[in-house]
């Protein structure tokens, strides 16, 4: 990053995504970037599409949807393969 991160705090608002309200008031523990699925004319595509944010104890999942968004909250961290950034 060219800024440190150390001392940032975010701030959770709900947002009218009810199935990641949970996340109100956790910590981000790290930040995951993992590889999606594409494939183009019967070809797998390298894209990296998955942000996933550790949070304490929970899982946040945000995926590209195509026009929009995908949010999923695990239990467990999601399988498949990730970088970890911070």
């Amino acid at each position: 990053m060219p800024f440190p991160v150390e001392d940032d705090e975010t701030r959770w608002v709900n947002n009218g995504l009810p199935n990641i309200n949970d996340c109100i008031g956790r910590t981000i523990a790290g930040v995951l970037l993992g590889r999606g699925a594409m494939s183009m004319a019967g070809r797998e595509i390298e894209i990296w599409t998955r942000l996933v944010l550790n949070l304490d104890d929970r899982w946040l999942e945000i995926v590209n949807a195509l026009d929009e968004n995908g949010y999923e909250l695990h239990d467990t961290m999601p399988t498949g393969e990730f970088v970890h950034c911070i």
